[in-house]
């Protein structure tokens, strides 16, 4: 919460009209596609909405940025999974390096409700970018979490694309599907005792075998 030492019509003003980012945030998040993109404004008895659609445009600087550094986490973790084996260290790198990659994500739909959400959502069990990673970073399953690996990073290297390209509802599938993996990897867990002991927050589930296919 931030408190500001002013009339609260001007900060309603500040948010309502989005247009100043042309000219007062030009080097972060402003664009002149802000001011000069049709939009549509409608209001109730107790509320009022802007809605602004910018299609095409060259992202702002802040938004580039974000995009820009989630590549080269794809190159680094690209560079990690290169061999057809990975070390202890290796693992605990990916784990860092994939936390990073989806917090960049997070971090590009800005500071408003979207990225709220996302930090609410991963702070809870299983929901975290890394919830299984070193669980299966050792024994029989470490190839198999590798190759699972793998076809995420392809997804990563995909939703880059679809971002950049504006492809949201593509963006959005993809996003999906990557979050299949992790159910795939809580699935497996669940099946080891080792696994469940692990697994932190597995005792939240009360029985194992109620998780079906």
């Amino acid at each position: 919460m931030i408190h500001v030492k002013c009339d609260y019509r001007l900060v309603i003003d500040n948010l309502m009209d989005l247009t100043h980012e042309t000219f007062v945030h030009g080097a972060s998040i402003g664009d002149r596609a802000v001011a000069e993109a049709p939009f549509v404004a409608t209001h109730g008895d107790r509320f009022a909405s802007v809605t602004r659609w910018m299609d095409g445009i060259t992202p702002p600087p802040f938004w580039a940025g974000q995009i820009r550094h989630a590549r080269d986490y794809v190159v680094r973790i690209d560079d990690l999974l290169a061999p057809s084996t990975l070390s202890d260290t290796a693992f605990s790198a990916h784990a860092d390096l994939n936390a990073r990659f989806h917090q960049l994500l997070a971090e590009a739909a800005g500071p408003g409700l979207v990225r709220r959400q996302i930090e609410r959502i991963v702070s809870l069990p299983f929901a975290s970018p890394n919830a299984f990673v070193m669980l299966r970073a050792t024994g029989p399953g470490s190839q198999q979490a590798r190759d699972s690996w793998v076809v995420a990073q392809q997804q990563h290297r995909a939703v880059i694309e679809a971002i950049t390209q504006r492809e949201g509802a593509r963006a959005e599938g993809l996003m999906r599907e990557h979050a299949r993996i992790a159910d795939t990897n809580l699935r497996a867990a669940l099946v080891s005792p080792q696994g469940r002991q692990q697994l932190p927050g597995a005792k939240l589930i009360r029985h194992a075998g109620a998780i079906t296919a």
